[in-house]
């Protein structure tokens, strides 16, 4: 193993043990000390955890890879995947660089990249609006909180949200933050009722919205379920594997999917889990080809889900398609370059 891979896994390893130790043993307050002084390693842990946009629409093509870290660093770069060209190619860089962010679409126009960690292991509450017609990305403004390792997830086509995460002053959060883009103000919205970072997020329909997985006080399978026409979280049925750094997705009005990820004993997935609303169940689907953490996923049609990049053992900017239809995957088009602790959105 090269001696950059090493270090790597050696520092994400002891933040993890630092985490859970600390998570286990003190307060939230106690892990917000401790998490504070490990913020170095965040790039090695932290995912973007996030199905974003698209709604499962015939027309949508495109898909998005969002800032995150690369051999260079953390990274203000994004590219744009077409699903009829099959090709990645490089679009509009963010206005700042930024790790272990999370990303929304609204509309077939429009994407977020929100929070996250940029350049001296500052906790992001700005957030950036993406225009596909123009191809640039363009300063939006902040969220209440500054939050990293978070997720998000859409309902509509006005309404994004921030869930969760880390905050060097707060420690882990369960809050909840609702964006309204006619308005373009965030309004704090009901918090979780479990505190968590490293977690993933989808939404099904236009109500409805989930947080699944992470670390609270250690990896948890648990899922919770939001209603944003009640305004409450309730809790949802678990996973059968407890992941963290892992992401999500969802197809249709029925369907999530929660895709790889890290889990108890340092181990790196390849699983998948599919839930299904109607019947509030997560059953096993097929695996991937290759276990990752801290990579994204995003929705194409009504079928197809892909997981981007991450780490592999290494920085990867290798990617894979799966075909719900035939409950398989394939490897698709590689990345321009391998990143991790990115983001992803589709349109």
């Amino acid at each position: 193993m090269p001696d950059k891979e090493k270090k790597t896994n050696i520092h994400r390893r002891d933040f993890i043990k630092k985490g859970l130790k600390i998570a286990g043993a003190l307060s939230i307050t106690g892990l917000s000390a401790g998490l504070s002084g490990c913020y170095e390693f965040d790039e090695t842990i932290g995912g973007s955890s996030v199905w974003t946009g698209g709604g499962g629409s015939s027309g949508t093509t495109r898909g998005y890879a969002v800032g995150g870290f690369n051999s260079g660093g953390y990274t203000v770069t994004c590219e744009k995947y077409s699903d009829s060209a099959g090709t990645w190619t490089v679009t509009g860089s963010l206005g700042t660089a930024r790790s272990s962010l999370s990303s929304f679409s609204l509309g077939t126009d429009t994407g977020f990249a929100v929070g996250g960690i940029s350049t001296g292991y500052v906790t992001l509450a700005s957030f950036e609006k993406y225009s596909d017609t123009a191809g640039t990305w363009s300063v939006a403004g902040s969220l209440g909180v500054a939050r990293s390792i978070h997720s998000s997830f859409s309902l509509g086509t006005d309404s994004g949200f921030a869930v969760g995460g880390y905050n060097a002053a707060s420690g882990i959060l369960s809050g909840l933050e609702k964006y309204s883009d006619s308005a373009g103000t965030w309004t704090v919205a009901a918090s979780m009722g479990t505190t968590r970072f490293t977690h993933s997020s989808f939404s099904l329909g236009t109500d409805t919205g989930f947080a699944v997985g992470g670390i609270s006080i250690g990896y948890t399978d648990t899922c919770e379920k939001y209603s944003d026409l009640a305004g409450t979280w309730t809790v949802g049925t678990s996973m059968g594997t407890v992941r963290g750094s892992h992401s999500s997705f969802s197809l249709g009005t029925d369907t999530g999917f929660a895709v790889g990820g890290y889990s108890t004993g340092y181990v790196t997935l390849a699983s998948i889990e599919k839930y299904s609303d109607s019947a509030g169940t997560w059953t096993v689907a097929t695996g991937m080809g290759t276990a990752r953490y801290s990579h994204s996923s995003f929705s194409l049609g009504a079928d197809s889900g892909f997981a981007v990049g991450g780490q592999t053992g290494g920085l990867s900017a290798s990617t894979e398609v799966y075909n719900d239809t035939t409950g398989t995957w394939i490897v698709s088009a590689n990345l321009s370059t391998g990143r991790g602790s990115h983001s992803s959105f589709s349109l």
